[in-house]
């Protein structure tokens, strides 16, 4: 403990050198207010002898006071109680009504931690204020597999977007953000670290596009339409960061178009790319995904039926939308699309009636075969339980789905690899209830840790 007491001597001596420079207020009995700006609550790390990320966990807090704030300490403590080592650093702001706390912890040892956060105003008013944390076991250093699988995903019931992460024992749910988001979709990771962007439609017909911080659970939303439009989906450029969004109309009859848009990062900046006067439920876009062509954008979207490989800068009425399709076939439904970049090509989840495959077809529609992976016609045997939420893992050749098992009681996450034979599907993860009826609305796989090729044993 003696690295402890050290640090504890060294913000003593910090209290008494910034307090020779603060005078007590008269009067005044109004402590600090203090602003967690990380971890969040029950935040998630790995242990440091281990092999999954993050294996230490950043702390940041900001007290703000009319007073001068002179002192600024976080203690940690372990689920019995004990205190545990950290180094802190204390800043402040010129006129020292503000100091910001930076600290780091790290630790080979599972289990909940408490962070405990005091702040001292010169006139001697405390605020203190206390969170928990959770390190779980990052595996072995012998190369054991520990993560498997995560990825995030919405739940329509609970306005929540949840981050779960499979292992071989378990799984884990944090709640993103919780009970403030309606009907989340297109769940896309930002080009800019540690966000995801989403749209939602709200009570009114107020549709937003989102900006999450999956650290700290702050959002920016910005109001794209206040009426007679729905969310329907969205894409962003990975190079500049431009997003383009589809709202499909609320009343095909009083507003008798579907219309794209396009915005910077920020949410300013909007212009309108294109509009459709097919104006049904069945001609809306449902994905986009945006790829590079000629060092110019181009979007791949499909509406179910058919594929385009639209360029934003073609024009704004619909011909110049038909004339970007590469592909349709009217007795099946594309499902999922994912974007090959490097190679040029454009794979899609295709639904023949109670069938799926895998096709994969190049940007200008050539090529293409419509049966590169057969996907398990349905597990368990009853027909009416069929894949669903299907998304695909380029870069580890995997496809991904749901189903649920015959009572309805349970969901099922399951995979096969592209050069898989139908049986050997796998089962990654199974939940304790049944997610039967929309309550994961969207899953969109991140650019998330494999440490290893997990087993054929079902969970």
């Amino acid at each position: 403990m003696k690295d402890l007491k050290l640090l504890l001597l060294t913000l003593v001596l910090s209290v008494l050198f910034v307090g020779c420079k603060a005078e007590p207020m008269e009067g005044d009995e109004e402590p600090p207010s203090i602003q967690i700006e990380s971890p969040s609550l029950n935040q998630i790390f790995f242990t440091a002898n281990g092999v999954t990320e993050p294996r230490s966990l950043d702390i940041r807090a900001v007290a703000t006071d009319n007073n001068a704030v002179v002192f600024g300490i976080v203690t940690i403590e372990d689920a019995e109680g004990n205190l545990v080592d950290v180094n802190i650093s204390t800043t402040s702001s010129d006129d020292l009504k503000s100091m910001t706390l930076t600290s780091s912890l790290s630790t080979i040892e599972p289990g909940v931690y408490t962070l405990n956060f005091l702040f001292r105003d010169a006139n001697g008013n405390d605020s203190s204020l206390s969170i928990s944390v959770v390190c779980q076991d990052g595996g072995g250093t012998d190369g054991a597999a520990a993560l498997e699988f995560s990825f995030y995903a919405s739940d329509k019931v609970g306005n929540t977007i949840k981050r779960i992460e499979v292992y071989e024992d378990g799984r884990v749910e944090q709640e993103v953000i919780a009970q403030s988001v309606n009907d989340a979709r297109a769940i896309t990771p930002s080009v800019t670290p540690d966000r995801l962007l989403f749209g939602s439609t709200e009570d009114g017909l107020e549709v937003y596009v989102h900006s999450l911080d999956t650290e700290t659970g702050n959002k920016n939303k910005t109001l794209v339409s206040s009426t007679n439009f729905r969310f329907s989906t969205l894409g962003q450029d990975q190079v500049t960061g431009d997003v383009y969004y589809f709202l499909q109309t609320g009343n095909p009859i009083k507003i008798p178009v579907h219309q794209l848009y396009k915005m910077d990062e920020q949410g300013s900046a909007t212009s309108l790319v294109l509009q459709t006067e097919e104006a049904n439920s069945s001609t809306a876009i449902k994905q986009i995904v945006v790829a590079q062509q000629d060092e110019k954008p181009l979007l791949i979207m499909h509406d179910g039926k058919r594929l385009f490989a639209y360029d934003p800068e073609s024009g704004p009425d619909n011909e110049d939308l038909l004339r970007s399709q590469i592909y349709t076939n009217s007795s099946v439904h594309i499902y999922d699309i994912q974007v090959d970049q490097v190679n040029k090509k454009i794979y899609m989840i295709l639904n023949y009636n109670d069938y799926y495959n895998v096709a994969v077809t190049n940007f200008d529609g050539s090529d293409t075969n419509v049966s590169f992976v057969n996907i398990p016609h349905h597990s368990p045997s009853k027909d009416v339980i069929l894949p669903h939420r299907i998304k695909l893992d380029l870069e580890n050749e995997q496809v991904y789905w749901f189903t649920q098992s015959d009572d309805r009681e349970l969901t099922f996450l399951r995979r096969i690899g592209f050069d898989q034979n139908d049986d050997d599907f796998e089962t990654i993860w199974q939940t304790e209830s049944c997610y039967c009826h929309g309550e994961v609305l969207d899953v969109s796989i991140e650019d998330y840790h494999i440490i290893e090729s997990p087993t054929n044993q079902e969970l």
